[in-house]
């Protein structure tokens, strides 16, 4: 089945030029489109994808994967979409959980709430993250949602035997109103130029807050979208949590080496994030 065209929501980056504007971003605030148009579609992009696309276009592994200590087995889904001249490897992951796996607070607070420094936390990988720029979004509802954010991060990943990788991603988070959850959305950005993206533009080797020998190694720009869809049914207590993600290392890694390593990586997030729920119930 055909999708919707997305004009965000892509593995292609965005540059300043197109994002809302931002001091920061030292982007034009008479050419930028609306803060509130540009979350608005990045919304529908991202539910466009994850409550429609994930359950037309993508296909399910035959078999689940485990991720302890998580109890929920892990549903793999896998979709190639092409936009325009472009095509991009999307994989998916679908996990339902009940007690004693994380509960739907744990959700709220550890995937929407300051969701890329507890992704940086939880995740093994990941040493650094370092807020480029924030939005102050209108506390109203946008696309029958409400609570949005909206903000610019970088990423790094160390990376076994090849270099430390890089994602600058804007990242957008938003709660249903009608119902218990929310979306997160991650899209790619190209922020070279961009004095606050130390790491895209390869700063952090001599950058004051470089405070430790892994934040000033070389790194290498990659690219990260992502859509994460969290929805709680109170009658079963139960916590639905899907996502979805395309991704290019690049650093003359072949897409052919990198696809194959998805689903694991995927999958082993699911054990991560219980094992840090854990940690901080104590």
């Amino acid at each position: 089945m055909a999708s919707v065209q997305p004009r965000y929501l892509r593995l292609h980056p965005l540059t300043p030029s197109q994002l809302p504007y931002h001091a920061a971003l030292n982007n034009s605030s008479e050419r930028q489109p609306s803060l509130r148009d540009f979350c608005a579609t990045v919304i529908d992009e991202g539910r466009q994808l994850s409550e429609t696309d994930l359950k037309t276009n993508f296909v399910a592994d035959a078999k689940t994967k485990s991720s302890p200590p998580a109890k929920a087995p892990v549903q793999i889904l896998r979709w190639t979409r092409r936009i325009d001249d472009q095509v991009e490897y999307w994989f998916a992951r679908h996990s339902e959980h009940t007690d004693p796996d994380p509960s739907w607070d744990d959700f709220v607070k550890g995937l929407c709430e300051n969701h890329s420094e507890n992704e940086a936390e939880y995740t093994p990988d990941v040493y650094d993250c370092r807020e480029v720029c924030k939005w102050d979004v209108e506390a109203e509802e946008i696309q029958d949602m409400d609570g949005v954010t909206l903000r610019a991060v970088e990423m790094c990943h160390e990376i076994p035997v090849v270099a430390n990788r890089v994602f600058a991603t804007l990242v957008l988070t938003a709660n249903y109103v009608s119902s218990p959850g929310f979306i997160v959305v991650q899209i790619p950005l190209d922020l070279e130029g961009v004095d606050a993206a130390i790491y895209s533009n390869h700063k952090n080797t001599t950058h004051k807050d470089s405070d430790t020998d892994q934040k000033k190694k070389k790194v290498v720009v990659g690219q990260y979208a992502s859509v994460e869809r969290c929805t709680y049914d109170e009658a079963e207590e139960k916590v639905s949590w899907d996502m979805a993600t395309a991704a290019d290392a690049k650093g003359g890694i072949p897409m052919f080496l990198q696809k194959p390593t998805m689903p694991g990586k995927i999958a082993v997030d699911v054990g991560f994030f219980a094992s840090f729920v854990e940690k901080k119930r104590g």
